[in-house]
Parts: structure tokens; sequence; C-alpha cells
């Protein structure tokens, strides 16, 4: 009989290609969310994924979600309410995991956690949650990604792409960045779930390049063939676009973030080799220029 296993998130974009990747691998999946009824959700219903109402701030709806599971595969959001509450989530999957008797969790941590600590919440977070899960004594493995290309379908990048065939991000023009995307993430996602012998361990992944800004733009250009130019956002500058979304709060605190990221890049945001990763773990890595030809819709002129 097939494992089930509870993907959290599956209408959000991280949370969906996982949900999809454990469907496709013969798991029975579950997702919670907020919204059930919503568009997004529907769609999943009609490729078999149950989805459930579940609200990682209401004890009662995530243990009613549990109740059967075999495997978490988790995600706790950036964005949380109310804000820097982040342990509270862990805390409450963790609590109905042990009570639901779930036999392992595969934890995303959807973002940078260094090997120490940075003293910077919007960091360190994520190394609480992972105590958190260590102690709850349920087998684990986290999963530490690099840079998602799936944020350069932000309005902050797309748009440029679109409007003036620059490619622009906050990344200094001598830094480089270990692209990967959603899909490959959720591919070592399944991968963890169904090896027994990948357990209690922290891995962080990359994608197959390492690369520049201008490289970056050289990859945009032939797969969209038509030139796309770099240019290197000021941490303010993509405050105010990422303000323009989702607030002025949330600008400034990215803006006072990217500033201290772009001068730890090195360390916050470390390439890894990932041929011994892959050798227990046989996921085909996307290249920026496939993945950028996979969704050249989103990069087309207005």
């Amino acid at each position: 009989m097939s494992k089930t296993v509870l993907s959290y998130g599956g209408t959000g974009v991280q949370g969906s290609p996982m949900a999809h990747a454990f469907t496709a691998q013969g798991f029975q999946v579950r997702t919670i969310t907020r919204n059930p009824d919503s568009e997004a959700a529907q769609q999943l219903r009609k490729q078999g994924i149950d989805v459930r109402y579940g609200d990682m701030a209401d004890v009662g709806s995530l243990a009613e979600a549990t109740q059967g599971v075999d495997i978490i595969a988790l995600l706790v959001p950036f964005f949380v309410q109310p804000p820097n509450d982040h342990k509270t989530y862990m805390k409450n999957v963790l609590t109905v995991a042990v009570d639901s008797g779930v036999e392992k969790i595969v934890f995303n941590t959807s973002g940078s956690m260094p090997e120490a600590r940075t003293g910077r919440a919007m960091i360190d977070y994520r190394h609480d949650l992972q105590d958190l899960l260590v102690e709850s004594g349920i087998p684990y493995v986290t999963l530490v990604p690099g840079a998602y290309m799936e944020n350069l379908m932000g309005p902050w990048t797309a748009t440029a792409i679109r409007e003036s065939s620059t490619l622009a991000y906050p990344l200094p023009d001598d830094k480089r960045l270990g692209w990967i995307s959603t899909q490959d993430v959720a591919a070592f996602m399944v991968e963890a779930a169904k090896n027994p012998d990948i357990t209690n361990i922290v891995i962080r992944i990359s994608g197959p390049e390492n690369l520049t800004g201008p490289e970056m733009a050289h990859r945009f250009s032939q797969a969209l063939g038509r030139t796309i130019n770099w240019r290197t956002l000021t941490p303010r500058e993509f405050g105010d676009q990422i303000a323009a979304v989702m607030g002025p709060q949330a600008g400034d605190a990215l803006t006072d973030d990217y500033g201290f990221i772009n001068a730890n890049m090195d360390t916050l945001m470390a390439y890894h080799d990932m041929s011994p990763v892959l050798e227990r773990m046989p996921v085909t890595l996307t290249t920026l220029e496939d993945w950028v030809r996979r969704y050249a819709f989103a990069f087309k002129p207005s």
C-alpha cells in the first residue's frame, strides 16, 4: 500500500510542485489550505490530491488533517501572522505529528540556513525551526535550497524583462548564485521521503550552475531569442518594488535584509557541489536556460 504524505502549501508556488511530485511517484497526497474552495484547490482535486482546510496557527485543523499520515513534506511560510511567529507554527505541526505517529518529516527551509547563526532574525529563525524538529524525536530530512528560479518570475524582475529586456536583481556583479527550480527541490523532497537510509540529516542543495548576473542575462538571451541586459538592483530599489506588492513594512524589511545578504553572500548563499548528493538522490537538475524556455510566456514583451 502506498504511503500517505501531507504536503504543506499545495496551492502555493513552492508547495504545488511538491504535491504534484509526490502524486507522480505514487504517494497518496493530502494538502491543506486556508482556502479549500479556491480555484487552485479545485485544480489539485482534479489531479487526485486530497485538499482539506488547515491553518498552521490552528492546532485542531492540523490534527484532523494529519490523521493517518505517514510522512509530512513541510514548508513554513516566510511571512506569517503575527510576524516572527514561525516557531509557533512549527510547534503546532510537530505536536500533531508526534500525536499522530508520523514516521518521517521532510522539511524544506525555503531559504538560507548557514552553518552558524547570523544574529539576523530573518535567517536565524530557520535554525530555531530545525532545533524544534530535532527535539521532536521524529526522523527527519532537512533540505536547504539556494535561490529559487521562480523568484525571477516576480514583478520586480519579470516586468523589466518584458518591458525593457533587462534582467534586474539585487545581486552584485561579482557574486554568484546557484539557482534551483521549485520542481527540482520537490524532486529532492520525494527522494528524501522514499529512501529510509536518508534520515536525521541536513542537506544543502544548489542548482547545476553557479552564475553571475551577466551570465544569467546570457542564459535568458539564449532562451528567449533576444538580447537581455543585466542590471544590479540596489537593496533599496528591490525593497521599493517589494513594497509595491506587499506593502511598505515588507519593503523596508527586505531592503535591510538584502543589504546584509549582499555583504555576506559567500556565507549565506554558498554554492554546494551536488555530486555527492546526486549519488544518493538521483534528481535531474534544471539549468536556468531550460527553465526560462519552459516559462518563456512569462517574459514575453507586453
